[in-house]
């Protein structure tokens, strides 16, 4: 099996309070033509933390440089595949770890996501754990499914710190970063077509939509890719009803419904939420204000209430969708944010749990549940941002799995993979296959698992 076997933990060390950063601010990131040379910096970065951590890190030290080894030996392996049958699916992750460059503005801290699968994380402050993936090659984070030979979860070497970093060494203007990263995902796609073999599906989470123009970038032959807007949609709609039945006795509040980000999900979500509710009114919310006019003019004025900011919008309405690219300025919102209920599909999530918490607002994932044969989660449980089941994902990895289990195993159509804006037709093709095998929206329940 050449999947990474993250397994227990070394060492268990939560909450210790000595945790550093041993590593240099200046960093090497994988790139498919500067293989031996990421390798070379992340040995040398795990010697260096082999100076400066404490002893008791010996262990957890030793097995990482023993995975970071079958990282990269396996991503040139002819036989990557190992002894898996064909059949399965890919869902592509980018790394959501950055280093904090702004203690003002921290945004949200994924360090524990290293934590489930590098042991040595457990001796590092959040930015040491930022640093530690730096030059890390696509590798296998965890095998799907109910016996582990669904699907795989694979890391794509593609982040906030990758994209500074070729900003710096592109100063003259002379860089492209979306055919930078095209580039890297590509190269990823490939890597996880060997895993699952010929003809499977590769879903793209988060922000890998945005930076392979939605799939296209990755031409390679034989490989489908999906980007997920579906399923994630499918997940929105079935979420807000079960927040408005379970959590306003039916009702919404207001007769309103709130975007925050009118972007492609933004609108894509006003626009089927309006069809579920044609009375109600949409309140929406952008820092660019064209995008908040394409909404009104798309559903019609008399539909739509644009606002200048995020707290005018909760002082509104209390059942919001938030498809952010960037966190909300906390310093912006006040009081009149309690009791709003956010289902929150932004990458980055749009608000910390802390500030939540405080400010009394409820956060509600974009996840489903219902088929643990195709979406198990077996070892990695992104950091805690996800259900406390293993059976509850990300819908957009849910596409990928429902996808690839049609075409593979009823002769679909390739051709419904998602790879262009999605469209409401799309919308309702993955809401028949997801009903068919049974997957539901997933419990209410916050980030870290809390349900209410």
């Amino acid at each position: 099996m050449t999947a990474v076997q993250p397994g227990p933990r070394i060492q268990t060390v939560e909450n210790r309070d000595d945790r550093i950063d041993p590593f240099g601010d200046k960093g090497v990131f994988w790139t498919p033509d500067n293989h031996d040379g990421a390798k070379d910096f992340v040995l040398n970065n795990l010697r260096i933390a082999r100076l400066r951590l404490p002893s008791e890190a010996r262990d957890a030290i030793d097995e990482t440089e023993s995975r970071v080894r079958h990282m990269f030996e396996d991503y040139t392996s002819d036989n990557a595949r190992g002894d898996f049958d064909e059949g399965r699916y890919g869902f592509m992750v980018a790394n959501r770890n950055q280093v904090v460059t702004n203690p003002a503005l921290p945004g949200p801290d994924y360090s524990e996501e290293v934590r489930d699968y590098i042991p040595i994380g457990d001796f590092l402050d959040r930015n040491g754990c930022a640093k530690v993936l730096w030059g890390l090659p696509p590798n296998i984070v965890d095998d799907l499914g109910q016996q582990q030979d669904k699907g795989v979860l694979v890391f794509t070497p593609i982040s906030v710190d990758a994209a500074l970093s070729y900003f710096n060494a592109h100063q003259d203007g002379g860089g492209d970063l979306q055919s930078h990263f095209g580039r890297i995902a590509t190269a990823t796609a490939e890597f996880t077509a060997r895993k699952i073999g010929k003809g499977g599906v590769i879903g793209l989470g988060a922000v890998l939509p945005k930076f392979t123009d939605i799939g296209r970038t990755i031409t390679s032959s034989g490989i489908h890719t999906t980007t997920g807007h579906a399923g994630t949609l499918a997940a929105i709609k079935g979420t807000v009803d079960k927040v408005r039945k379970e959590m306003f006795d039916g009702n919404l509040p207001n007769g309103h419904i709130g975007i925050l980000g009118a972007g492609s999900i933004g609108l894509a979500a006003a626009v089927e939420l309006h069809r579920m509710y044609p009375d109600k009114i949409i309140s929406v919310y952008d820092k660019h204000p064209a995008r908040s006019e394409v909404v009104s003019k798309t559903l019609g004025n008399e539909y739509v209430h644009i606002h200048e900011t995020a707290d005018g919008l909760f002082k509104e309405t209390k059942v919001v969708v938030s498809a952010l690219t960037s966190p909300l300025d906390p310093s912006s919102l006040t009081d009149s944010a309690e009791g709003v209920v956010i289902i929150d599909d932004s990458e980055p999530k749009c608000i910390s749990n802390e500030v939540a918490n405080s400010l009394g607002v409820k956060i509600v994932g974009v996840t489903v549940s219902g088929n643990d044969g195709l979406l198990r989660r077996n070892r990695f449980n992104y950091g805690g941002w996800i259900g406390n089941l293993p059976g509850e994902v990300f819908a957009c990895q849910a596409e990928a799995a429902t996808l690839n289990d049609e075409i593979r195993n009823n002769n679909g159509d390739p051709g419904i993979c998602i790879s262009s804006d999605v469209t409401s037709h799309d919308i309702k093709v993955i809401e028949g296959l997801f009903r068919k095998r049974g997957i539901v929206p997933a419990r209410l329940q916050d980030s870290q698992g809390n349900i209410y």
